[in-house]
């Protein structure tokens, strides 16, 4: 299957938004990373479209395919439906407040966006969950010079 973009209008707006994630539930798995670049990402999401499945899972429509980067260890996660049943590779979301910006380019963009919105949500009180990236077009690492990326601030 390889990569999978999003069916997502151009003209769609993720900057500056906030939404509620309560009780979203992702399935997802391990990637290896150096220092935050995943390796291996575009086998990583074949995996992800069908391992959910394979436990009985129902993944929604259009679902979200997410990238939690970490040093050495980083997740894929997908959206799915709430589930029946207990799963390891399950995660729902306890918190609901999540914001959302847009980084155009390069990884570099990805870190001045992340930087701005974390300062923001600490300036105004809140405790960082989690980082989540969702590449819209091309991981920010490929050649494409304008890569689209929404990043996700949960708190």
């Amino acid at each position: 299957m390889g990569w999978r973009k999003p069916e997502i209008p151009r003209d769609a707006d993720f900057d500056g938004k906030e939404e509620d994630w309560n009780g979203r539930s992702f399935y997802w798995l391990s990637v290896t990373s150096v220092f935050g670049k995943p390796i291996g990402l575009e086998d990583a999401y074949s995996k992800i479209i069908m391992a959910p499945s394979k436990e009985g899972i129902q993944l929604l429509l259009n679902p979200r395919v997410l990238f939690q980067p970490g040093a050495f260890s980083s997740k894929v996660m997908i959206e799915i439906e709430r589930p029946d049943n207990y799963s390891a590779q399950v995660v729902t979301t306890d918190t609901g407040k999540v914001f959302s910006s847009e980084a155009i380019g390069e990884a570099s963009q990805i870190k001045k966006v992340v930087d701005r919105m974390t300062q923001k949500v600490t300036n105004d009180g809140y405790v960082v969950q989690g980082v989540y990236h969702w590449y819209l077009t091309d991981a920010p690492w490929s050649l494409n010079k304008a890569s689209r990326t929404v990043v996700f601030i949960r708190i």
